[in-house]
């Protein structure tokens, strides 16, 4: 028989021989082809592959196939192949070098029956994704294969789920042993250990966020008053007493109560020639107004207490109020000049009121009780502290 010379194949550039039953596949022959770039055999007997010379081959489909491995290489260094197509395989392993397959961007190895990938093929696949500096631009397909999600593929598992934007998107990679998806492997359960001193740390953790939880939301109820008793200590730590106010009477009021202040107890203290420090004329000006009341209650000799709703509604008044008891509830008078609200009574003045004789103002105006009224309120306030 004459041999048969065939010319140009090294201009074809197409070559698609499926649902043939081609089982081998002439090395030298396919090699003649130079020039293709999109090889498809698809559907085939094939149980081995040849390693490719050609330099132009973009397309390879070896679909559906008998391969039960493949070579490590399949075409040499210069190379421009992007598409590998090995799914509905028998591989059990993969183990094809990419390193040379600079222009990868699909490999799909799916409905095989690969059980894991080593360690090696993980770093050349991770190196590879690197290599072209985007994820997307270069995917896998590992669906269909007998991935078992247990200890024993710890070190795959984890690899998958550190590096999922590799995996085809909108395809389930599925364990064969529970038909969950690969990525939700909870490792912690192949270290009873760990797992324990996971559960320790979160326990830790909870135990710390709810008692910063109590501490913010006793901080919150307080913070009135732990920043009252904040102010107070800084002052005395660092300003001490200033003795120019020495032997005045501090009056704390609500400035909506300031009429009975100045029109009537001012007058009155005057004929006893008892000295009253009261914030709108007395205060030093350009001073923070939490250091004025400081500096005045702890250099007063007494503090007068206005007692009305105002007075237990006011902010200001309440600093006052705890500013003179931390000093001493021997110094307080407390004056009652309406009606009080229990639903406004603080605890505190609720218990001073029941613990403490407090004067109240004859609200009909009974001049035999506002004398007896006025007798009361200078004997205490003439009263040494130490009595």
């Amino acid at each position: 028989m004459p041999d048969i010379k065939l010319i140009g194949l090294q201009l074809i550039e197409s070559i698609i021989i499926e649902n043939s039953r081609l089982s081998i596949l002439p090395s030298r022959l396919i090699n003649s082809f130079s020039g293709m770039r999109y090889l498809s055999l698809a559907n085939n007997n094939l149980k081995t592959f040849v390693f490719l010379k050609m330099k132009h081959l973009e397309y390879l489909n070896l679909a559906n196939n008998l391969i039960g491995r493949m070579p490590r290489k399949i075409v040499s260094s210069e190379n421009k192949l992007k598409h590998i197509n090995l799914s509905g395989n028998l591989l059990t392993v993969f183990d094809l070098d990419i390193t040379d397959l600079k222009h990868l961007r699909h490999l799909d190895i799916s409905f095989n029956k690969i059980k894991t990938l080593s360690q090696e093929s993980r770093e050349m696949l991770t190196a590879h994704s690197q290599l072209i500096n985007s994820l997307d631009d270069f995917q896998i397909k590992l669906n269909g294969n007998n991935i078992r999600c247990n200890c024993d593929n710890l070190g795959f598992l984890k690899w998958a789920k550190t590096n999922q934007l590799l995996f085809a998107k909108n395809i389930s990679v599925n364990c064969k042993n529970s038909n969950k998806n690969i990525f939700s492997f909870d490792e912690m359960t192949c270290h009873p250990n760990k797992l324990e001193i996971f559960v320790q740390h979160h326990l830790a953790y909870t135990i710390v966020l709810l008692l910063l939880l109590a501490i913010s939301i006793y901080v919150f109820i307080r913070r009135q008053k732990i920043k009252f008793k904040l102010i107070l200590w800084r002052h005395r730590c660092f300003n001490g007493a200033d003795n120019e106010l020495k032997g005045q009477i501090f009056v704390s009021y609500s400035h909506k109560d300031r009429e009975w202040v100045h029109n009537i107890l001012s007058p009155e203290m005057k004929k006893e020639f008892i000295d009253l420090f009261i914030y709108e004329n007395d205060f030093l000006l350009g001073e923070p107004i939490a250091e004025n009341i400081v500096n005045a209650i702890d250099n007063c000799y007494k503090t007068i207490i206005i007692l009305t709703d105002n007075y237990v509604q006011s902010e200001w008044c309440m600093y006052e109020f705890y500013i003179a008891l931390s000093k001493s509830h021997k110094i307080i008078v407390p004056v009652a000049i309406d009606k009080l609200t229990k639903e406004n009574m603080t605890n505190v003045i609720t218990y001073l009121t029941k613990s403490k004789i407090y004067l109240k103002w004859p609200l009909d105006n009974n001049e035999r009780d506002k004398n007896l009224f006025w007798k009361k309120l200078v004997t205490s306030l003439k009263k040494s502290v130490d009595k």
